[in-house]
């Protein structure tokens, strides 16, 4: 998570993590019995932490800028806008 692009995810005044993608990852944590471990990571290096194991999952609002380039294995939306 990136944690820089509010109302996904961002830090609040007192630094504490916040956001969409914050409540949606503590909410799936949850429903599967996990307790989540937020790692903070920049934009660019979000999929190459995904291949190298550094993290499990990513929660992290992504623009489609082309269709060339491939999505990651398992990549799913969960939000749409028209902007």
């Amino acid at each position: 998570m990136e944690g820089g692009f509010a109302p996904f995810s961002f830090r609040t005044k007192s630094g504490k993590l916040s956001g969409f993608e914050v409540a949606l990852a503590k909410d799936v944590a949850k429903q599967l019995k996990l307790k989540p471990v937020f790692v903070q990571t920049k934009f660019d290096s979000l999929i190459s932490g995904l291949d190298t194991k550094k993290y499990d999952v990513v929660y992290n609002d992504r623009l489609h800028l082309s269709a060339k380039k491939p999505t990651p294995l398992g990549a799913n939306t969960y939000s749409r806008s028209r902007f």
